[in-house]
């Protein structure tokens, strides 16, 4: 019961928290399987739900042990999550870790999904590290102790906007394989077949993944994939796109081509680049262009019924922002890790509008009856034209502000878009 309704008001919510969610590969999963899923962790709670959230099956989680206690273990339960403990937690609770292993076998067993995080724990930056054994041990372990078929499904998330609303999230589910691949190995040498297996799911990830080798060159990846995705062909709908494969593919170009001239042992070519791109980044600064919005033409007739429209925006942030102003304020002033800014933003908007949403609902039937009924039907689907509105006027202005530049200062308009073009083209 709890699961159902946590996993619904996760579908839903992040139909609005995301503008985008790409989530593909669904059709090579085998669901008559047992299926050990293992994912890269880069935004806490976010990756668990959002994998889950519109996955064909029901879904157990492997969590990190420290959050368990008293008052979470029996909601934790509900909702399919297990613990397990590092060295950190203590050497004595590294043994409650069996017991979440035998649960985990007794999942996979009967043809139930697992899903599990191989890096360890989580760490916000845009590199896939070096995967821990546990998922081998439990996929081996599940097919010669337990006889459970197990398919192992690498899967890669990316994310435009880690800490921020209105980003786009990027869910690939890799070809599965099966554990029988690594028999002869596995027979020969337990700890090479272990090996073997991390190395082919960190292969399959980081194939999907925007993965820096260098992590110094952080900002120019973060300066270079706003001119990526201003050469990116998106529609607004649908919201949850299961079907465009190449999302994900277009944002690695950067990171890929990077990490190449990072390789080169002469740093001239990389400097080079990087020459282009900041001096590129610091005029679209200069005149307050996104980089999104370059070569684009901005549509009068839209930007005049948006304007004309701006007064129902108000009062749609006004009746439906509480929600997304707490998530926001304790956001910013209350979450000091990075990586847990989206988890806190994303639950306290999604669930706190829910809560706030049943008690208006609850007393406009209560006073109003049939126009209760109504008020409580369109209430969540004006919070959402809200939202969408909100994200449409400001894509709009940007265009209209490049627009603008390229009538009073054309030159300054072509130099922009001649170095966007340019510094695209490079990526290949």
């Amino acid at each position: 019961m709890l699961y159902s309704f946590a996993t619904t008001i996760s579908q839903l919510s992040f139909r609005v928290y995301f503008k985008k969610i790409h989530y593909t590969g669904l059709e090579k999963i085998p669901l008559d399987k047992p299926l050990l899923l293992i994912a890269n962790h880069t935004n806490a709670l976010i990756d668990p739900v959002i994998i889950n959230a519109y996955f064909p099956q029901r879904m157990h989680f492997i969590t990190r042990g420290d959050v368990f206690s008293r008052l979470t273990i029996p909601i934790f339960k509900l909702l399919n999550m297990y613990p397990i403990y590092r060295m950190h937690d203590g050497y004595a609770k590294l043994e409650k870790n069996k017991d979440t292993f035998e649960i985990c076998f007794d999942v996979l067993k009967n043809k139930g999904n697992v899903l599990i995080f191989a890096e360890g724990d989580c760490e916000r930056m845009k590199k896939l590290r070096r995967l821990k054994k546990g998922a081998a041990r439990m996929a081996f372990q599940a097919y010669y102790d337990f006889d459970a078929d197990v398919r192992i499904v690498p899967i890669s998330i990316n994310y435009t906007e880690h800490t921020s609303f209105g980003g786009d999230a990027m869910i690939h589910c890799h070809e599965p394989f099966a554990i029988q691949e690594f028999d002869a190995a596995y027979k020969k040498s337990k700890a090479r077949a272990i090996n073997a297996f991390n190395k082919k799911v960190f292969s399959a990830m980081q194939d999907n993944l925007v993965h820096l080798d260098n992590l110094e060159e952080e900002e120019l990846l973060e300066a270079t994939l706003p001119i990526v995705r201003n050469h990116l062909k998106n529609s607004f709908f649908p919201i949850l796109d299961k079907k465009a494969t190449n999302r994900s593919k277009e944002e690695q170009k950067a990171s890929n081509y990077i990490n190449q001239l990072d390789q080169l042992p002469e740093k001239e070519a990389l400097n080079t680049f990087k020459t282009k791109v900041l001096s590129y980044q610091s005029l679209l600064k200069k005149y307050n262009i996104a980089g999104t919005a370059v070569g684009k033409s901005a549509n009068l007739l839209v930007l005049f019924l948006l304007i004309l429209l701006f007064p129902l925006f108000l009062i749609g942030v006004l009746v439906n922002g509480l929600p997304l102003l707490i998530g926001d304020i304790v956001a910013k002033k209350k979450v000091n890790e990075a990586i847990y800014v989206s988890t806190f933003r994303w639950a306290i908007m999604g669930f706190g509008y829910f809560f706030i949403w049943l008690i208006v609902a609850i007393i406009a039937i209560l006073s109003w009856q049939w126009n209760g009924v109504l008020l409580a039907f369109f209430l969540p689907i004006s919070a959402y034209l809200t939202v969408f509105y909100a994200s449409f006027l400001k894509e709009n202005i940007e265009q209209f502000r490049f627009w603008s530049l390229k009538k009073r200062q054309p030159n300054i308009a072509n130099q922009l878009i001649k170095e966007d073009q340019a510094i695209y083209d490079l990526l290949g």
